[in-house]
């Protein structure tokens, strides 16, 4: 099995690339994860755990959205798209090819 869209991943998942990626995770919330957000550190960012969008909550002060997808290639200095899903089900324990 490998990871080929991170829409597919369950939320344990989520949070092992939330964790690997400098994402802090406040708490779990029903379907989705209240996080600390990456531009205004306050704890109103959320993911739910079937998107791949991280998105502030302080609409008028801050507002961040930010595509897990673009965060792990930027925070780990991945240029490919082949390169992030290596990286990706790496993290994740699974082989890709």
């Amino acid at each position: 099995m490998s990871i080929t869209n991170l829409k597919n991943i369950n939320s344990e998942e989520l949070k092992t690339l939330l964790d690997a990626n400098g994402i802090k995770i406040k708490k779990r919330s029903g379907n989705h994860y209240v996080l600390i957000c990456t531009k205004c550190k306050k704890p109103e960012s959320y993911i739910y755990f079937q998107s791949s969008s991280i998105i502030c909550n302080r609409k008028n002060e801050c507002g961040e959205v930010v595509d897990l997808w673009n965060h792990i290639s930027n925070y780990q200095g991945l240029s490919s798209n082949k390169d992030v899903l290596k990286y990706i089900n790496d993290t994740l324990g699974y082989q890709f090819n």
